[in-house]
């Protein structure tokens, strides 16, 4: 499988045109017990820049090590070119409520994240015209770029204000500004512009979800990852990989933080036309099809609905929770996911 994961990286980086490689296809009907986690991993692209010098083959070999030693199985696996992922706008569907944000600025934002807004940030209250999203802020200040603007942010007090939400108060032109998500053009930019790909693997475990989260993968930042973790390995032996810059930015490796969200995931990247993919084709979507969630009710899931009774986004509401975990919870609040819309 390695050689042509590393075949379909050369293919798609060198591409002119939008490119998705198959190296196993997603199997519809899955012979797989569902009382696991299915799980979405993908290597970023500081990971599959092989023309800059990054050793994915070493990489690979880590990585599929590691993933047998955690008795982690490989489904589908697939290569995709950042035009693609461009294209059909997958990233921009991935982090759905970053994205809204970003471009359409405060009136995206849930009761609750506003209202601490406003708690955190009273003087806004009378200058709601100087609260930007982090696309907004970009096409009003043109010289600026999205790299520019992501520097900006590293180099300030990042707020918190919900799911999906974060903000920086910076001085422009003299006057006070409020910037929502301004890391996310940047982030969309890195997945997106020409030269770039990303590997993509369907996983199954059993083992606990936060163990494969803080164990296996590590935290977000690689200096603070676990020792023996893969983005601790990534740091701590970045030269053996080809590797120039391993942080927070760069952290080379993603794996979907619970069951709802890989559920969203599988749909984004493993979908084609020919497999037409839908939630109950996931482990996870067939057991909530079990205990009777409609299909409007899984893809309402998969767009990150906020339980009513919690105003909670159900990707955060289902963070490192096992399977089951979350399972029991949505059953619970079942009627709050079908009645609701999401709060974005």
């Amino acid at each position: 499988m390695k050689e042509k994961v590393i075949d379909a990286v050369h293919a798609c980086i060198h591409t002119k045109e939008p490119m998705a490689v198959t190296i196993h296809p997603y199997e519809i009907e899955k012979h797989q017990q569902l009382n696991q986690h299915h799980l979405l991993l993908m290597l970023k692209p500081e990971l599959t820049s092989i023309h800059k010098g990054v050793q994915l083959d070493r990489i690979l070999d880590e990585l599929l090590l590691r993933l047998d030693n955690h008795d982690v199985e490989i489904g589908a696996v697939r290569v995709i070119s950042s035009l693609y992922l461009k294209e059909k706008k997958i990233i921009e569907k991935q982090y759905g409520m970053l994205n809204k944000i970003s471009k359409n600025g405060l009136s995206e934002l849930s009761d609750t994240a506003k209202k601490m807004l406003f708690f955190k940030y009273p003087e806004f209250k009378q200058k709601e015209h100087f609260i930007y999203g982090g696309h907004q802020f970009l096409q009003k200040y043109e010289e600026l770029t999205s790299y520019g603007l992501e520097l900006l942010t590293r180099n300030m007090k990042v707020d918190k204000l919900g799911a999906g939400t974060y903000a920086i108060k910076a001085e422009v032109d003299g006057e006070q500004m409020l910037l929502l998500n301004s890391f996310h053009p940047c982030q969309i930019e890195w997945f997106t512009a020409p030269a770039k790909s990303i590997i993509v693997m369907e996983c199954f475990s059993k083992k606990p979800m936060r163990m494969l989260r803080e164990d296996f993968i590590g935290a977000t930042d690689p200096k603070e990852a676990k020792a023996g973790s893969f983005k601790h390995l990534l740091l701590s032996e970045q030269k053996r990989f080809g590797l120039t810059n391993v942080c927070t930015r760069f952290n080379g490796i993603h794996l979907s933080p619970g069951p709802v969200e890989a559920m969203a995931g599988m749909i984004h990247y493993f979908h084609t036309p020919e497999t037409r993919l839908t939630p109950v084709h996931t482990l996870f979507g067939q057991l909530l099809k079990k205990k009777g969630f409609s299909d409007k009710s899984l893809d309402l899931l998969c767009e990150d609905v906020s339980i009513h009774s919690s105003e909670v986004p159900v990707f955060e509401l289902t963070e490192n929770l096992n399977w089951d975990e979350s399972l029991d919870l949505l059953t619970k609040v079942r009627n709050d996911i079908q009645k609701h819309e999401r709060v974005l």
